[in-house]
């Protein structure tokens, strides 16, 4: 039990748990070495970018690009390469002396004990030090001058699991509070907090930790854990990867799939390369190794945090995952499961042009048409007038109806979203009305559509509010999508592939059920129908 503890996170008492650093995972058969190129990778010419960071890890190379990889690896200059911004690394420490760091790796806090934190002398490189290798590999993924997606950001060690990778809940706990009181100094801040750690556990503790740290202003970025080929593949069995509030990541193989390892489910937030990794090593200061895992995934987020935050120091914890989603490349992977299919994403908003005028060529054949897109972000004053024509508010046996809303007075305080995920409105379902109860339903429901071969459904929800209960998609009668309870206050994605219906005639119902209280709004907004048409 947890006995006698005063950090201001752990009210809970609860038997403690072991656990320990994402072990390294045997790569895929077809995982490259860094500098190769995948089968299904894009070459494309990068002589325009003389910054660009030439032959970078595979994981990297594939972060910048929407399709594909480039041999290079160049994140758009307004994000600062992550100055000024601190990434905390909970795990087995760091060698900060490793060159890759480039003096930005800082010996900061040991917590491998129930009695107080040990801070560190920031010029004792034997405090918080990595005898074990995973935490200066992941650090390295972070913000290393080869390895790391934020190469300016200053990365913290903070050693939470002993040398051979084992360490207590409680030691998390004890490390995120110590960090959540240090980064009130302003010099602190924007602040980061990685954790590629986990067990298969449900901890309450943790949860309140990490709510009450990014509540305080950190973002926390975790890893989703490497059961997926076992009876648990699910992340939401799992701490801390269950925890609403944090950004919990999947991990990808280079051909684009979900790693045959990596857990999925809907508490992933968003993907990221993980298999075969090459990243600093700790038993010399210039070496490297590859290692796998949803532990090289997490790190790969956490820099790309770190990015945002260089963008703009203001921003919150919401507003990092928020537009980490929205920047990130979609519908790319396979075999997310009921995860997002989304992959981090720190290229720039769009390729410049070339550099000399091609010369003039034949007219080429008309192409063919683009797929049909229809985009229904509910601007309109009358919700469903408009670009939102093909879809409607009757929705046949419903107790009530969606509400068009545009800001945090819509809701009770502790449910809704604060604004609009894309522009100024966007759908909800209000819970506190008179004589609602648990469980009744409204509808909004499409005109018939023809489905095409790339035929697709994505939209942006909100379930935030304690009461939280369910949002499902049918089509044709059949759920292809269902979420329950409370998400946290951030906008996700949701993405949904139809197919497997190419040249039917569909109906889709987009369905909010109410929770067990007033707490339980939810709310939808970017609703996009792809290759699909009316009729």
């Amino acid at each position: 039990e947890i006995s006698g503890h005063n950090w201001p996170s752990a009210p809970i008492v609860e038997t403690d748990k072991v656990w320990g650093a994402i072990p390294d995972m045997p790569a895929e058969a077809n995982s490259p070495p860094d500098g190769a190129v995948a089968a299904n990778s894009t070459i494309v010419d990068n002589s325009f970018m003389p910054n660009a960071q030439q032959k970078p890890p595979w994981g990297l190379d594939r972060i910048d690009q929407r399709k594909g990889m480039d041999e290079s690896y160049s994140p758009r200059t307004a994000y600062k390469d992550g100055e000024g911004v601190h990434v905390f690394v909970a795990d087995t420490g760091i060698m900060t002396e490793h060159t890759d760091f480039g003096g930005r790796a800082i010996p900061t806090l040991e917590v491998l004990s129930f009695t107080s934190p040990r801070v560190c002398n920031r010029n004792d490189v034997n405090c918080a030090r990595d005898m074990g290798g995973h935490g200066t590999h992941t650090a390295g993924i972070i913000a290393g001058t080869q390895y790391g997606v934020a190469k300016k950001a200053v990365v913290h060690a903070v050693k939470v699991l002993s040398d051979s990778g084992v360490g207590s809940f409680s030691w998390f706990i004890g490390a995120l509070d110590w960090v959540l009181q240090a980064t009130q100094d302003a010099n602190m801040k924007p602040a980061v907090f990685s954790a590629s750690l986990g067990a298969r556990a449900v901890i309450a503790s943790v949860k309140v930790a990490i709510d009450k740290a990014v509540a305080g202003g950190v973002t926390v970025v975790v890893a989703a854990g490497n059961e997926g080929s076992t009876d648990c593949p699910d992340a939401c069995k799992h701490s801390p990867a269950f925890v609403g509030s944090a950004i919990t990541v999947a991990a990808t193989a280079n051909t684009d799939t979900r790693s045959w390892y990596s857990n999925e489910g809907e508490c992933v937030d968003i993907f990221a390369p993980g298999t075969y990794i090459e990243s600093a090593q700790h038993d010399s200061n210039t070496g490297s190794r590859h290692m796998s895992g949803t532990s090289m995934a997490c790190p790969h987020v956490a820099g790309m945090a770190a990015l945002l935050l260089g963008e703009d120091t203001s921003r919150g914890p919401d507003d990092v995952l928020q537009i980490m989603m929205e920047r990130g490349t979609i519908g790319k992977l396979s075999d997310v499961k009921d995860a997002p299919n989304a992959l981090v994403y720190a290229g720039p908003d769009d390729s410049p042009p070339p550099m000399t005028q091609p010369s003039p060529s034949p007219t080429p054949p008309p192409a063919s048409p683009p797929p049909v897109v229809y985009m229904c972000s509910f601007e309109q004053r009358r919700a469903f007038d408009g670009p939102c024509f093909m879809w409607s508010n009757i929705g046949r046996g419903d107790k009530f109806n969606w509400r068009r809303g545009t800001n945090r007075r819509n809701h009770l305080p502790g449910t809704g979203p604060n604004k609009a995920f894309h522009g100024k409105s966007y759908l909800y379902i209000k819970a506190r009305q008179r004589n609602l109860k648990l469980g009744d339903y409204a509808i909004i429901r499409s005109q018939k559509l023809t489905v095409g071969p790339e035929g697709s459904l994505t939209f942006n929800y909100n379930m935030h509010g304690r009461d939280m209960g369910r949002l499902l998609v049918r089509v044709n009668g059949k759920n292809v999508f269902v979420k329950n309870g409370n998400k946290g206050s951030p906008w996700r994605l949701a993405t949904i592939d139809l197919g497997g219906y190419s040249g039917q005639a569909i109906r889709i119902m987009i369905i909010a059920r109410r929770g067990k209280g007033v707490l339980s709004d939810i709310a939808i907004d970017s609703v996009v129908l792809r290759d699909t048409v009316v009729g």
